[in-house]
């Protein structure tokens, strides 16, 4: 789903979440978007952060010891076991948004593939989560995308300095820190991984104060589940379903279809935008008729927003038009 300020999960409606595609997030600043493996995470109302995998802690890199890879330092985070098949999945450990991505690269301070994610605490406050060392990054995953709690971000690995096998085990390094940043959010120098004194004096936080303690604010957005690609005919119908979280049955819909050439058209023209409806009640499911004057074309996305906050999601790759 590739949207732009979206919701999903309602603390009164929640339809499954099993989605069949990625989520790719428009670049829209504080609107939430939803993104990555959606179909991964599972239906969950609990709102303390969760470890982001289902793997066990090597016992020698916890948070704030000098037992790990770099005996001279502390350690940042907390590191997790991974398969050495490549198939365990880094999760979110909490609903939040994308703040950071980096992919594997020669500057990658050793953290390799790695992903930081903004949180909304219960005071207001907000902290983030790193996620490093990843074989892989989910496919379709961007900056400004909302994600769920445990939705899979990527896949556990060993990456580092532009090496996809830098660290001797498969693990993802989890951290839990001030700012959205790959080294220390503050104290004096740039450390990535460790520091030369208690990490806590550099802007890292122990994530055991966080894991099954710590509440994230009930986050609102909306998921389109169909259609995210393909194709839809004039004059013929279309059926559009959607997920949503933090959003009440009552809460109005609107649903639309704009070509990307035509995004920053503001009002429809019944050829490269077209408004179906805007007082939809949030049930799940729409049946739209197309219109036969619409342009033949392929890129077209479906997008469902919710009224009242203007979170809205839309279609992960481009429909096409046919006659």
């Amino acid at each position: 789903m590739k949207g732009v300020n979206m919701v999903k999960r309602a603390g009164v409606q929640l339809l499954p979440i099993f989605l069949a595609a990625l989520v790719a997030a428009l670049a829209v600043p504080k609107i939430l978007v939803i993104s990555g493996s959606a179909e991964a995470a599972t239906s969950s109302t609990d709102l303390t952060f969760s470890p982001p995998t289902s793997t066990s802690q090597f016992s020698n890199c916890g948070y704030n010891v000098k037992t790990c890879a770099n005996k001279s330092r502390y350690h940042t985070g907390i590191d997790y076991r991974g398969s050495s098949a490549g198939t365990t999945p880094a999760n979110a450990s909490n609903y939040g948004v994308v703040a950071r991505l980096e992919k594997m690269n020669i500057s990658d301070c050793g953290l390799g593939n790695n992903i930081i994610l903004e949180h909304e605490l219960s005071s207001g406050a907000k902290i983030y989560t790193s996620y490093s060392h990843l074989a892989s990054i989910a496919a379709g995953l961007k900056v400004g995308d909302f994600v769920l709690k445990g939705q899979t971000l990527g896949i556990v690995g060993r990456s580092g300095n532009g090496n996809a096998n830098a660290w001797d085990d498969t693990h993802v390094h989890f951290e839990v820190k001030t700012k959205a940043v790959s080294s220390n959010p503050s104290g004096s120098g740039s450390y990535c991984g460790y520091t030369p004194a208690n990490p806590t004096d550099y802007g890292y936080k122990d994530p055991q104060l966080y894991l099954g303690i710590q509440s994230v604010k009930q986050p609102v957005a909306i998921i389109l589940t169909a259609p995210l690609s393909g194709e839809f005919r004039r004059g013929g119908s279309m059926s559009v379903t959607w997920s949503t979280l933090g959003a009440k049955t009552t809460d109005k819909i609107s649903i639309s279809i704009k070509r990307d050439s035509y995004a920053t058209l503001q009002f429809p023209d019944g050829v490269n935008f077209v408004r179906f409806t805007e007082t939809e009640l949030n049930d799940g499911a729409y049946s739209a008729n197309i219109p036969i004057a619409i342009a033949l074309s392929s890129d077209w996305r479906v997008y469902v927003k919710l009224v009242a906050s203007g979170k809205y999601d839309s279609s992960d790759s481009p429909l096409t038009a046919t006659r």
